[in-house]
């Protein structure tokens, strides 16, 4: 069986660094406590990488992220397409993440789609997302002045839009799943020290970092 990677816990390294002469926090001393503390009490040292349990749940984990992200992509989408079509400057208002934040997606829920929102005005629009607490001032007035650039109405709009409250459901839905697997993975791997490793590292986040110690089996010689 190959060497596996060990840590010596935070509590642990500051007993064991008092047991030997000097004070001074250098990585050298460091590594000298670490040593001396394997060969005397190897009993301290704790596993660096996750046992085959853990990667498991991991890579479930790993999967049914994957399958949502595939799924939210496809619902954003659709909506997408639909604004789009049956009002190009609300579709533009809400470009980038902007049509998955709580605000846009509140604001297509209860009015239902552009005909809803023309038909209520900035000033209801404005109002209602103060009283209900969608705290995107930015995007709400994005919609507000979007729903005034247009006036003409497409036909057939009431029926096209019918699918839209459910569509923004269905991404507030998929986001908060995405949101609480990635808090799953971070208590799963609240122990691991390579996922403390990993995200320390800008840009990753417990999604990406699960993705990598995947990708390299849970052995750090691998990455």
């Amino acid at each position: 069986m190959g060497a596996r990677t060990a840590y010596l816990p935070g509590g642990a390294m500051r007993k064991a660094a008092q047991l030997l002469p000097g004070g001074s926090k250098t990585d050298r001393r460091d590594a000298r406590v670490i040593a001396s503390t394997a060969l005397r009490m190897p009993e301290t040292l704790r596993d660096c990488e996750p046992d085959d349990e853990t990667m498991a749940a991991l890579r479930l984990l790993s999967g049914w992220d994957e399958d949502t992200a595939h799924e939210l992509t496809r619902t954003v989408n659709r909506l997408r397409g639909l604004l789009l079509h049956l009002h190009p400057a609300l579709e533009r208002a809400l470009a980038g993440d902007r049509i998955k934040s709580d605000t846009a997606l509140g604001l297509l829920e209860h009015y239902k789609g552009p005909d809803g929102l023309r038909r209520a005005g900035a000033a209801r629009i404005r109002e209602y997302a103060r009283r209900h607490g969608l705290k995107g001032t930015a995007i709400t007035d994005a919609v507000a002045d979007a729903i005034a650039e247009q006036t003409v109405t497409v036909p057939g709009t009431r029926a096209a839009e019918s699918p839209i409250p459910q569509l923004a459901s269905d991404i507030r839905r998929l986001r908060d799943r995405r949101t609480d697997i990635s808090r799953q993975v971070e208590e799963l791997l609240a122990d691991a020290p390579l996922l403390t490793v990993l995200t320390s590292m800008p840009g990753i986040a417990a999604r990406t970092a699960s993705q990598i110690l995947l990708a390299i089996g849970g052995d750090i010689s691998r990455f």
